[in-house]
């Protein structure tokens, strides 16, 4: 696989002296992409796509890096000055999903909207932009998962390898598989959103919150990133856990109202 030949730099290009990073034009783009998403669905809503588009993103950001600090809480208790520095790396997807979703409800408040009617425009977004950000993973060489000799298996440069793992070579891209996974995911959504008249609102992203976290429930099994332990699982499983019943119960819902409508 062409993965496995070659170590990926963090470094895209350099713009002078100022270094353009792989993990920041690819978060970029996968910001553009969400935003081409949901800007198509919006067409026929009454919905202040940009005004909403900002806020989850300005809100998603700052819940992202506050869940990451509080996965490293010691750290930023002993270097509080380093908390909004998030140029420096670190921020967790499932903070930036929880407060994003948060935006939308407070913005739904405020216009009248059905919440689940825009959740519904939006999640699609949510999982083709993470297709494509998971990859910054990759050239960060970060967020890897175990040692393995599969065919697909990624390099990780010694610098980078965690501690207990200096002696191995090739790991698990934990970013692929997320990044297949989101794509699978998009596609399945899609084909939800062109039957959109025949499914309930709120069908998609019960859809979008089972189909992401029951991924990433899994694919955490794999992961050797340092997460604070709850349970006995990783912080991210236990969120994972928690939107799959949120996820469930939303689908039930669904079905029940199709079941009354029959």
């Amino acid at each position: 696989m062409f993965l496995s030949g070659f170590p990926p730099s963090p470094i895209l290009v350099y713009i002078g002296t100022v270094p353009l990073h792989w993990y920041g034009f690819l978060l970029a783009c996968a910001v553009a992409l969400g935003y081409g998403v949901t800007y198509y669905l919006s067409k026929k809503e009454r919905i202040h796509i940009d005004t909403l588009f900002f806020l989850c993103f300005i809100v998603g950001l700052v819940s992202a890096r506050l869940l990451f600090v509080c996965y490293h809480i010691d750290y930023f208790m002993a270097y509080p000055f380093e908390i909004p520095l998030i140029w420096h790396g670190g921020i967790v997807w499932h903070g930036a999903l929880i407060g994003g979703f948060g935006a939308v409800y407070l913005y739904c408040r405020r216009y009248k909207h059905s919440l689940f009617g825009i959740t519904d425009i939006l999640v699609p977004g949510l999982a083709l932009g993470q297709a494509l950000g998971r990859w910054g993973n990759y050239f960060n060489q970060e967020n890897y998962g175990l040692p393995t000799n599969l065919p697909w298996a990624i390099p990780i440069d010694l610098a980078h390898r965690l501690p207990g793992y200096e002696s191995f070579t090739s790991f698990h891209p934990t970013f692929l598989y997320e990044s297949i996974g989101s794509l699978i995911l998009f596609v399945f959504l899609m084909y939800l959103v062109r039957k959109q008249a025949a499914v309930q609102s709120g069908l998609i992203t019960a859809v979008y919150l089972l189909g992401y976290s029951l991924m990433r429930l899994f694919i955490e099994f794999l992961r050797v990133d340092s997460v604070p332990v709850l349970f006995g699982m990783r912080m991210p499983q236990v969120i994972s856990i928690f939107l799959i019943c949120i996820g469930s119960f939303l689908l039930l819902k669904t079905q029940r109202r199709d079941t009354r409508q029959v």
